[in-house]
């Protein structure tokens, strides 16, 4: 019975939070099954014009801990717009779908429902609530399609805000039937910005004309700019609750299972001293046991910040883990030799921004090593990671350096050096207007990790195509006798050589050549074309890719004209691209530097980017002129 009364209570309070809110921003009252001949008339051409469908109305209610329910009415504005028939169910335990296609047909409203159902092998049926997604009926160009569903499973997932199509009206209402404390947090790095209203137990979230997540280019995962409600949870864990960042620390210091990945142990003591022998250097002891670790610990694909392990004794016996058991393990083992290490707590770049003390802003442990009053940090778990760098995902924002004490402090995980390219290229041009050359490029810092990375995962004893690591797709070119010539994992150092051969690159017109000194490594086109931007420029680290080309002249010509050279800086020196040519007897040489010093780039700096970028392509594809001499 009290149970009853409190649904009925809940149900009163949605009721009245829902009418004024409703009231309050404008929004148009809709209910489920009531479609009429005026919503397929409305024209949203001017509102959202290059839309392919519109979202007209998504409705969430999620009591925490015990179900939640979607509602969603969808309009389909052209053949692009078909995939929303496709829908797939996030939460898990699915009690209750429900839903139907509708067609305006004679000036009629006609109702196609959606079956339970799917056909399986035989006469065997299979319930959609089972499979998690289902396929709306009889769905064609003007077609209304809705559904609603019912789970009780993952009801404290994110709350997506934002779909690659636009949104008409949005309404959320958030209760907690659990005993956590849960903190209702809008995405940091999203731009949508909606209003949040509390009502004694229950938050709600209404939005009017939210406009669909755009695709950029340099972006590294759209989906950490998508507008959504994250769900975070700030206590009670272990009777304690969570309230900042001095909480967690303090928490975490007062649990076993957290401390005791990193305490020093006997039981390695003397592989350890096997490995560094007399060595006393601090800087190269670490680098030996890192060395020790990566070649004997393996990881298991798991993130977080609690060890799976018992302790740091249980980890190095089973030479396996998630990322806090390796990482924590390391940090136990320069301890033993008294260095100075600590756990940092980060983020990935998927798991977001760790702006507000929580138990899901941290899913990964790093080591912060201090030698000779230098600051190091490493990640020795990761296979995308070696002594000098740190997993891409992982350079996001700042991390939490925890000392034993219970202090902590923000350490930059921002990664500064450069990796780099760099080719020597020689070129001969022929009079029957054929192209050959050789290439010996050498490649280092994330380039090269991530490449040594790919031939691990590949096993593979060689690599003999140059397009399994670099991307050239430039029409007529001809690679050919690649080789792996070295892969230096101790510099971060890879190199390899090849040749290629092109029979159209040159353009001959009255007995003129022209051709790009660059070839087929020309940016063809800039990627920065649109007026405006909306989220940081992502080059992913600092990088340079510098060529030296020496071209041939084919016999019986000379150069008429050459492109000037060109230095372009970016301002606060975050960028240049230089192009400088020069002409010696029958040889021409072009040396081209790009350098990127940031791996993120704010989006107001875009229109500099963008210039930036215009004036590199229009440079790199400049001709050079040759007469018959």
């Amino acid at each position: 019975m009290l149970n009853v009364i409190k649904y009925c209570l809940r149900a009163c309070l949605y009721g009245i939070i829902f009418f004024q809110c409703t009231c309050f921003f404008g929004q148009k009252k809709i209910t489920f099954e009531n479609v009429e001949i005026e919503d397929f008339n409305e024209d949203y051409k001017n509102e959202f014009p290059s839309a392919n469908a519109i979202i007209l109305y998504r409705y969430v209610e999620d009591d925490i801990g015990n179900y939640i329910i979607v509602h969603e009415r969808i309009k389909v504005i052209n053949e692009n717009g078909y995939e929303v028939a496709n829908v797939n169910i996030p939460y898990g335990n699915v009690i209750k779908i429900e839903g139907a296609t509708y067609n305006l047909v004679d000036g009629k409203v006609k109702r196609t429902e959606l079956s339970r159902f799917l056909q399986g092998s035989g006469d065997r049926k299979i319930k959609i609530a089972d499979t998690r997604k289902f396929t709306m009926p009889k769905v064609q160009v003007g077609s209304i399609i809705e559904y609603r569903y019912k789970a009780t499973r993952g009801t404290n997932r994110d709350i997506a805000m934002q779909y690659n199509i636009p949104i008409k009206q949005l309404n959320i209402t958030l209760s907690n039937a659990t005993g956590y404390n849960f903190k209702f947090l809008q995405n940091p790095r999203a731009i949508l910005d909606v209003d949040i209203q509390s009502y004694s137990n229950t938050t709600v979230i209404v939005a009017n004309n939210i406009e669909p997540l755009e695709e950029e280019p340099y972006v590294s995962d759209m989906e950490m700019y998508r507008s959504k409600i994250e769900i975070k949870n700030i206590g009670v864990m272990r009777r304690q609750s969570l309230r900042s960042f001095d909480d967690l620390v303090e928490i975490l210091l007062d649990t076993d299972d957290f401390t005791r990945g990193y305490l020093p142990r006997n039981v390695y003591k003397d592989d350890l001293q096997n490995i560094v022998g007399g060595e006393k250097d601090s800087y190269k002891i670490a680098e030996l046991i890192y060395d020790y670790v990566k070649e004997n610990f393996k990881w298991n694909d798991y993130y977080g910040i609690f060890p799976d392990s018992e302790s740091s004794r249980v980890a190095f016996h089973k030479k396996s883990g998630d990322i806090a058991d390796i990482n924590l393990i390391y940090v136990s083992m320069l301890r033993s030799f008294g260095i100075e290490a600590y756990p940092i707590l980060a983020s990935t770049t998927w798991n977001g921004l760790p702006m507000t003390a929580s138990w899901e802003s941290f899913n990964y442990i790093l080591a912060g090593v201090t030698i000779n009053g230098e600051q190091y940090i490493f990640d020795v778990a990761h296979n995308k990671s070696n002594f000098k760098m740190i997993p891409e995902e992982v350079l996001n924002w700042k991390g939490l350096m925890i000392k034993d004490d219970k202090t902590y402090s923000w350490v930059s995980l921002t990664n500064r050096s450069i990796s780099k390219i760099n080719r020597i290229i020689n070129i001969s041009l022929k009079d029957s207007l054929v192209i050959s050359g050789s290439v010996k490029e050498q490649i280092s810092g994330y380039y090269a990790m991530n490449f040594e990375e790919y031939y691990k995962e590949n096993n593979r004893e060689s690599v003999d195509n140059i397009k399994e690591v670099m991307e050239y797709d430039k029409d007529g070119f001809i690679i050919s006798n690649f080789k792996l010539q070295k892969l230096d994992s101790i510099n971060d150092k890879v190199f390899w050589d090849y040749d290629f051969e092109n029979i159209d690159g040159l353009e001959e017109i009255n007995d003129k050549i022209y051709f790009s000194p660059l070839f087929f490594l020309a940016l063809s086109e800039s990627p920065f074309i649109k007026e405006e931007r909306r989220y940081p420029i992502s080059f992913g680290f600092p990088k340079q890719v510098k060529n030296i080309i020496t071209i041939k002249l084919p016999e019986g010509y000379k150069v008429a004209s050459l492109p000037t050279a060109v230095k372009i800086n970016l301002p606060g020196q975050i960028g240049t691209f230089t192009f400088n040519l020069n002409e010696s007897g029958n040889s021409i040489k072009l040396t081209t530097d790009f350098m990127v010093g940031e791996g993120e780039i704010s989006s107001d700096k875009y229109p500099e980017i963008k210039e930036f970028f215009k004036l590199r392509v229009d440079k790199e594809n400049q001709k050079i002129v040759l007469v018959k001499s």
